[in-house]
């Protein structure tokens, strides 16, 4: 082998020895990320080399740098190749507030969800069925899965008023309104979207417990002529609305 040779092999061989470097490298870097919903609600405690952290939502990631949301909206570039850890952070929204009709908004209403201990919020509603009287609701939420889910099922049980009118006989004129309080429990979904503070959509299902007091006053005014117009009610009910999630 001549002197030439031996130097081109020294040179192809440095050269795979760099190239082999650099994409173990890369391949330590992408690893970090190996278990990173790109785009995602999930937050992620960010380590970098030199100590400093970050609980973030990781939106994109390249060679150079990794971009981040952190829980107030604001975005941040960080460089890729110093961060050393990634895992994955359990965070819950605080507070949510929601437009919508049925048993958590007291009709058609605004509801407002407060989170006061791991995957239990209390939940408040203030409506109204006819447009004149104020209707109301309290309760609470159990969520069975992690705010960093966009789909999270939940169990329900609210404490809610609900009316029913009537028309005189003699009198059509004449309209009586009552009002009702029943516990309720039901099943249902909040369903995010987007990477930053999210709009979701609610849709639970609700099983009235206890309609003796609304039947009871039925029979009390049949037994006293009164002509129940709109005889309805159910046992049943859903409640869907728009909501904020903070």
């Amino acid at each position: 082998m001549t002197y030439h040779s031996i130097i081109r092999t020294k040179a192809v061989l440095a050269l795979i020895i760099i190239l082999s470097i650099d994409a173990f490298s890369q391949d330590t870097g992408s690893s970090v990320f190996s278990n990173v919903d790109l785009g995602s609600k999930k937050y992620y405690r960010i380590i970098l080399e030199r100590g400093v952290s970050y609980t973030a939502r990781i939106v994109s990631v390249d060679n150079m740098q990794t971009l981040i949301m952190i829980p107030d909206g604001t975005t941040a570039a960080l460089p890729t190749s110093e961060i050393i850890s990634v895992s994955e952070e359990k965070i819950r929204s605080k507070l949510s507030v929601g437009l919508g009709y049925g048993v958590p908004y007291a009709g058609v209403g605004i509801n407002v969800d407060a989170h006061i201990y791991k995957a239990i919020y209390l939940t408040a509603g203030l409506g109204t069925a006819n447009f004149k009287m104020p209707l109301f609701d309290i309760g609470g939420k159990f969520y069975l899965r992690k705010g960093n889910y966009k789909w999270q099922p939940r169990l329900t049980a609210n404490f809610v008023s609900y009316g029913s009118v009537y028309t005189n006989n003699d009198n059509p004129d004449t309209k009586i309104l009552d009002y009702f309080f029943s516990p309720t429990v039901g099943i249902g979904q909040l369903w995010t979207f987007g990477i930053s503070k999210s709009l979701g959509f609610d849709l639970d299902f609700h099983y009235v417990i206890d309609q003796r007091k609304y039947y009871d006053a039925i029979d009390n005014y049949a037994s006293e002529g009164i002509y129940v117009r709109n005889y309805r009610f159910m046992k049943y009910t859903f409640s869907a609305g728009v909501r904020y999630v903070f």
